[in-house]
């Protein structure tokens, strides 16, 4: 018997960053109301009914295939811990995250993740379909453990950054969109059910560079990263591309639920940049919460 997926652990390696965006702004989860995601959660922690298939084999290291252009295959249980590293190491970078969700497609993410010597400056962009946000884009900053929003102010307002006011709740929103960005998210995943290294491939970054890859695609259990392993049956099946040093290119990501698909894509690029990520002039500044993220009774 199937069970239907809570959209917010299906899509979790692609939308992280839309959805703590979404709840800073008071917006629902992706295609939900207030109450759904309490019963999603509690779906997803609930225990399986039925006896869980047997595990396919997955295969060792010294089974893994030759690869050429210098090109080493990474081993099941190494795979998302090493291209985590080998981008946490790189220390920035620029991601674009596109959904599906249902046959819905949610708007596009535009993420910018630079580390410094006092932690993480991030920016996030994203078109909104809200007649309140002039221009239809929303974009967030968070520098110097402050964040500040732009976009949300109708035309009779001054187009101006609100400083949200730095709470627990917006620490916790950044957490999400600082991992909603980086491949670390997905080692929550843990050893995947199954594995293969598809072969060498050209993968497109996300300005347009064209770089030689090695493709995997491997399953994974999608409750396991809300600590429920096995809550499920239905896989993630997850689409990587690793660049020759170990940093991911492209990652896909698709699961069916009943008769509703999920599917995610992520593309990365511009490793090692130096972002203009600095906190806006106060005279650009305002605490005046704007109408956009008023509390809707």
């Amino acid at each position: 018997m199937s069970r239907q997926l809570p959209r917010t652990t299906t899509l979790a390696a692609g939308l992280a960053g839309l959805l703590a965006l979404g709840a800073l702004l008071g917006w629902g989860a992706i295609g939900g109301d207030d109450e759904e995601p309490a019963k999603s959660e509690s779906a997803s922690t609930s225990a399986p009914t039925e006896e869980p298939a047997e595990k396919p084999e997955l295969p060792a290291a010294d089974d893994l295939p030759e690869l050429e252009e210098g090109f080493e295959a990474i081993a099941p249980g190494e795979l998302l811990g090493r291209i985590a590293e080998a981008q946490r190491a790189a220390g920035s970078w620029e991601v674009s995250s596109v959904a599906t969700s249902a046959g819905e497609e949610s708007p596009p993410v535009l993420q910018q993740l630079m580390y410094t010597d006092s932690g993480a400056n991030f920016r996030i962009q994203m078109a909104a379909d809200d007649k309140e946000i002039e221009g239809g884009l929303v974009e967030g900053l968070y520098v110097d453990e402050n964040f500040y929003l732009k976009g949300l102010n109708p035309k009779k307002w001054s187009q101006r950054w609100y400083q949200v006011p730095n709470d627990d709740r917006v620490l916790a929103s950044f957490q999400s969109m600082l991992q909603g960005s980086t491949a670390a998210s997905l080692t929550a995943f843990g050893e995947p059910a199954g594995y293969e290294v598809v072969g060498i491939e050209d993968a497109t970054e996300l300005d347009d560079d064209v770089v030689r890859t090695v493709h995997y695609r491997l399953q994974v259990d999608p409750s396991a990263a809300m600590g429920a392993s096995g809550a499920t049956e239905e896989l993630l099946t997850l689409d990587i591309w690793v660049d020759a040093e170990d940093r991911p290119v492209q990652i896909e990501s698709s699961i069916a639920s009943g008769e509703d698909e999920y599917s995610s894509a992520l593309y990365y690029s511009d490793y090692g940049k130096e972002f203009e990520l600095s906190a806006p002039a106060r005279s650009d500044v305002t605490k005046r919460r704007p109408p956009a993220m008023r509390v809707k009774e």
